[in-house]
């Protein structure tokens, strides 16, 4: 059946270009590994190298000098200056990195999910579609076939190998550009190119005053900007973005505010996911911690436990690979054994703000360049208390979430809550939110918890944001042993209030293999949840694969959430409200959308009919920083010695 495209109207974009490797398919993961692995077998056959393990450390260090700006063939090339190879060795070594055989013997070659999905969307919206590829016409073409997208573009060009690889010198990408605006029959002025390398074809398209978006998948991610010029307009994380990147080029739509509460790793893998999503995100994080680095910080110092903020402003963090590794870095020996040293340096940055946890993680995020805000729920001491169904009491957030407490929690409350205010930073941007989202996490002492904190929950409640709930995949021993997942949101409406939550985004999949060791179960959604007009039920698969667990230090292993997967059922949930309406495409999971209004929407118009007077704009421009490639290090280098001695003054352990 011929596709049906809707008649073109006159707008900002009207075909968009798009790169193959790493922007529709997984090349770096499939492809790009086997060209590595022939082309180190070659140079050990070639005697550059003794062994596999020598030409793969040589070539590490190639990486860890020049990054991806430098080809493989540079490479080549300052082997064969140093005289390990011969001109001739060397163009057999390039030979079986350039292979075509490796396209028909890779493993796996599927497009990434979805864009097929989001290509015919585009083309049915009446955008045209071109295809650029480099390398050989006949291998190009058979990775094309095999991906099976061949009929969702309406020219594609293949290129010789080094025409778009760009190396900082765009000369030989901008007529390649050029000539594929002249087959589409398209000004240049309305074109939209998306690519992977800033260094190379976006950096190009952006000369030549195109739209760019940058997919941020594969081995050029961690590619900084070097300039303005390399800086993209927009970027994404999967296909799916690309429509709502769009929405925001053609109807001048304000970005969506999205705040996210709650703690622990499961708020820090949500934020990951939205951090290239085209909106402005907040993250309120809870600061009741009294375990692992952040309770002895604490204990010590007298400060909010940083453990939490520091996961979010990592998870938000556009810096590169050596700051993130520096942030989440722990000391393996000793009295430090354990410290994180993002830890360290809040710390360090709150004594220099003399005593301001706030203005410390705001210079931290501005040191890490991060997307969107970090704000604490609250900048007031207290701790988590919970009563037991046995009358007794327990204090402090790592005997709340202890599985060997005497009795299951009836129910928790703050210290000295009257003395506990909500940050009013955080209380306004809740009640800005177009969408906020109750993020995954400790059951009572993260979701709850933040909650907890006088002033948050009434602030969701005049917000006219739709309310999302993540639910944990499964139960956490300690919280919530034996519950059901109608039982949480029941037990969540208590604290928040009834009929406040919009959505709940639920995982309906099992994994293949059992992860639980200690009693554990799913926590899966019900016929009667699908049933019920409120909330409205998303579910589908939400968990990671199993092969990409990682035990945190002092931390019991617990199946985790796919940040991807949540974005995919979160996306057309929150273009359905900004939309307002009801129509939601189901695509790999399933939504239940009752008729009229969106929940936003309708509060939108039941404010209008309360107040008899126009609503003041939910959307407010913000001032975003250009996004900067310009390192830092030497904040960090000042924050970390001081938090060095800071820390040595009240940790260190006097010898005897």
């Amino acid at each position: 059946m011929p596709k049906i495209k809707t008649r073109s109207r006159s707008r900002n974009v009207e075909a968009i270009v798009f790169l193959l490797d790493d922007v529709l398919y997984d090349h770096t993961g499939t492809l790009s590994f086997l060209a590595v692995e022939r082309a180190a077998k070659q140079l050990v056959e070639e005697g550059a190298f003794e062994s596999w393990d020598d030409a793969h450390i040589a070539l590490r260090k190639f990486r860890e000098a020049f990054g991806y700006r430098q080809n493989f063939q540079r490479f080549i090339e300052d082997l064969v200056s140093a005289g390990q190879l011969t001109q001739g060795a060397g163009a057999r070594v390039l030979t079986a990195y350039n292979a075509r055989a490796f396209v028909l013997g890779a493993p796996h070659i599927l497009p990434f999910p979805h864009t097929v999905d989001t290509l015919d969307e585009l083309q049915a919206m009446g955008y045209k579609l071109g295809l650029l590829c480099s390398g050989t016409m006949e291998a190009q073409w058979e990775k094309i076939h095999a991906l099976g997208i061949a009929s969702c573009f309406d020219h594609v060009m293949v290129v010789p190998s080094g025409n778009l690889s760009g190396d900082g010198n765009t000369a030989k990408v901008l007529p390649v550009i050029r000539a594929m605006a002249k087959e589409l029959k398209v000004s240049i002025s309305k074109m939209a190119l998306v690519g992977r390398r800033v260094f190379a074809e976006l950096k190009a398209a952006k000369q030549l005053g195109i739209i760019t978006i940058r997919m941020k998948y594969g081995k050029y991610s961690r590619t900084m900007p070097a300039d303005d010029m390399e800086q993209p307009d927009y970027q994404m994380s999967t296909i799916e973005q690309l429509l709502a990147i769009l929405k925001l080029i053609e109807e001048r739509r304000p970005r969506p505010n999205i705040v996210a509460l709650g703690g622990g790793t499961g708020l820090a893998v949500l934020l990951k996911a939205l951090r290239d999503y085209p909106a402005d995100l907040t993250a309120i994080v809870t600061v009741f911690d009294s375990g692992r680095h952040s309770g002895t910080l604490r204990k010590s110092l007298g400060i909010l436990p940083p453990g939490d903020i520091r996961n979010c402003l990592v998870a938000l963090s556009d810096a590169d690979q050596l700051m993130h590794q520096l942030m989440n870095y722990r000391f393996q020996e000793n009295y430090l054994e354990g410290a994180s040293l993002g830890n360290l340096l809040l710390a360090a940055l709150t004594d220099i703000h003399q005593g301001s946890f706030d203005k410390a993680v705001a210079s931290v995020s501005e040191i890490l360049n991060i997307r969107g805000q970090v704000l604490p729920a609250t900048l007031d001491q207290s701790e988590i208390c919970a009563t037991l169904q046995d009358g007794s009491t327990v204090v402090s957030e790592v005997n709340v979430r202890d599985p060997n407490k005497p009795a299951p929690i009836e129910r928790v409350y703050l210290e000295n809550a009257e003395n506990v205010h909500a940050y009013p930073a955080a209380v306004q941007a809740i009640e800005d939110a177009d969408i906020i989202l109750i993020a995954p996490g400790g059951f009572y002492t993260s979701i709850i918890a933040t909650l907890l904190v006088p002033g948050i929950k009434e602030a969701i409640a005049r917000s006219s944001g739709a309310v999302v709930y993540i639910s944990n995949v499964a139960t956490q021993n300690g919280q919530s042993d034996g519950y059901t997942l109608p039982q949480t949101l029941d037990i969540l409406n208590e604290y928040l209030g009834t009929d406040v939550i919009d959505y709940v985004i639920a995982n309906n999949a099992v994994p293949e293999t059992s992860v639980f060791e200690n009693g554990e179960t799913l926590l899966l959604p019900t016929q009667a949840m699908e049933d019920a007009e409120r909330p409205i039920l998303v579910q589908g698969r939400a968990f990671q694969d199993m092969s990409n667990f990682t035990i945190e230090w002092k931390k019991v292993p617990m199946i985790k959430h796919c940040g991807k997967m949540i974005l995919s059922m979160l996306y057309r949930i929150i273009e359905k409200e900004m939309d307002g309406t009801m129509q939601l495409r189901s695509r790999s999971h399933f939504v239940r959308s009752p008729s009229g209004f969106t929940p936003r929407y309708a509060r939108q118009q039941a404010a209008q009919l309360s107040y008899d007077q126009p609503l003041s704009p939910k959307w407010r421009v913000r001032r975003h920083r250009a996004d900067e490639s310009t390192n830092h290090l030497w904040k960090l280098g000042l924050g970390l010695a001081f938090g060095a001695v800071v820390v040595l003054q009240h940790l260190r352990t006097p010898r005897a």
